[in-house]
């Protein structure tokens, strides 16, 4: 029979924790109190580097929604100026149709007269 499996995170912690103490102590030539104060200027030092990356994240926000605002703000233009557009189009077009009923009103005023002229005319008087 197997014996149950034990974990083996506590005995990876203590490990850490046993070097990361000699480090300090040997970083403070094996002074406890060196090794306190050096280990606390590290924690106030990986704080503030904390602290800057929550700033650069709540900047990142602000920046992100700064671009999706102006996203917004440009496809709200946009769709007016296609509006805008859209609606010169067609005044256009009726303007054009309007020209063109006149130009063939004259043409055919202008064909008639000059049947006239040539005997094209078969009106009988």
């Amino acid at each position: 029979m197997m014996a149950a499996a034990r974990s083996r995170l506590p005995y990876f912690l203590a490990i850490t924790a046993l070097g990361g103490t000699g480090y300090y102590f040997y970083r403070a030539g094996g002074s406890a109190k060196g090794a306190e104060n050096r280990a606390e200027a590290d924690l106030h030092k990986a704080s503030a580097n904390i602290r800057k990356g929550t700033d650069a994240q709540g900047a990142g926000a602000r920046a992100g929604a700064k671009f999706d605002s102006a996203i917004s703000e440009a496809n709200k233009q946009y769709h007016h100026v296609e509006d805008e557009l859209k609606s010169l189009g067609h005044d256009a077009k009726a303007r054009i149709n309007e020209v063109d009923k006149a130009i063939e009103a004259d043409v055919s005023k202008a064909k008639s007269k000059a049947s006239s002229w040539w005997g094209g005319s078969k009106s009988s008087s």
